[in-house]
């Protein structure tokens, strides 16, 4: 990227975000969150400490074939993998596997101001969880999307240890911005970190062509609306740039999953990332055609499932 549009671009945004200060923030549709979760009847959960303010749930089966920790994705919060997602979390439980989640900071149940969260802090409470599960002797799996899908890579490349296999599900991976560009959104961030980024969203439409869906995701009061805050994008940027310089670290058994018509989440990262890692991590890629940014909530839904449930068996088949 030319030198003079780095500069302009980063004048103009700093204009925008400078201006926007003038003026209070886009107040996030849904109130603070509930003190606890409410009982759910399709897959019994108990609480689950990670660390203070965090929200953790666990789906325990009794003599697991394998332990998964599930990372939801950003604006999102882990009990919707009970009731939407293709009802991934209470399939996982039918197949003899414990799931363990938790709401990221500023979503879902957890504490902290919505939708405002930094990345590195998340990748470091993903960590957490996972050596809470070490005392587990089955096989640990990690499921990221989205989002979660750059924090659970960031965990597993910070160490992979007792890390069975890894699922990546329309993982977002940014792209590699010029160093110049992510000192100005860094810069941003310290001058305003909860001032959104004055920049339209993508379309709701690249989630999902299931309209009911859309409609249910766009009703939950829990679901943060708003746009995107400068700190997350600028730790999101921080993150995706650590990770470019230790792929080659990457030697864990991995499955990933993205739609071609992804509006959210660029699939040309997840193709990279397959290439990038290869046979040294006896890498799996699946590309859906008009697949969109919640696959599990999409027209293909069984069949991302079916992609999932078959890889899991064969990796837990082999662990045991």
């Amino acid at each position: 990227m030319p030198t003079a549009l780095i500069i302009g671009a980063g004048i103009a945004l700093l204009a925008l975000v400078l201006w926007g200060a003038r003026t209070p923030a886009r107040k996030p549709r849904q109130p603070q969150p509930a003190a606890l979760p409410p009982d759910q009847t399709s897959a019994i959960w108990r609480e689950w400490e990670v660390a203070p303010g965090i929200r953790g749930y666990a789906w325990e089966v009794p003599q697991p074939r394998a332990i998964v920790l599930l990372q939801h994705g950003y604006a999102d919060y882990a009990l919707r993998f009970v009731s939407e997602y293709h009802q991934l979390i209470p399939r996982l439980c039918d197949a003899g596997i414990s799931v363990y989640a938790f709401d990221l900071w500023g979503h879902g149940y957890s504490a902290g101001q919505r939708g405002v969260l930094d990345v590195r802090q998340a990748v470091a409470d993903h960590m957490a969880a996972r050596q809470l599960l070490h005392k587990h002797p089955q096989p640990l799996f990690l499921i990221g999307h989205s989002l979660g899908g750059l924090i659970t890579a960031a965990s597993l490349l910070t160490d992979h240890t007792g890390v069975a296999g890894v699922i990546m599900m329309s993982p977002a991976l940014p792209h590699r911005f010029p160093a110049p560009l992510r000192g100005i959104v860094n810069l941003l961030a310290r001058i305003a970190p909860h001032r959104a980024i004055p920049l339209p969203g993508a379309p709701e439409a690249g989630l999902s062509r299931d309209t009911d869906y859309i409609a249910r995701a766009t009703a939950d009061p829990l679901i943060y609306h708003a746009q995107v805050p400068l700190l997350v994008a600028a730790s999101a940027l921080a993150v995706a740039a650590d990770l470019d310089t230790r792929y080659h670290t990457w030697h864990t058994t991995t499955l990933i999953q993205h739609g071609d018509a992804d509006s959210w989440a660029a699939p040309q990262a997840s193709t990279r990332l397959a290439e990038l890692i290869g046979a040294r991590a006896q890498c799996t890629l699946h590309i859906y055609p008009d697949g969109r940014h919640n696959l599990l909530c999409d027209h293909d839904q069984a069949r991302v499932y079916a992609d999932i449930h078959t890889w899991l068996e064969e990796r837990i088949s082999s662990a045991s």
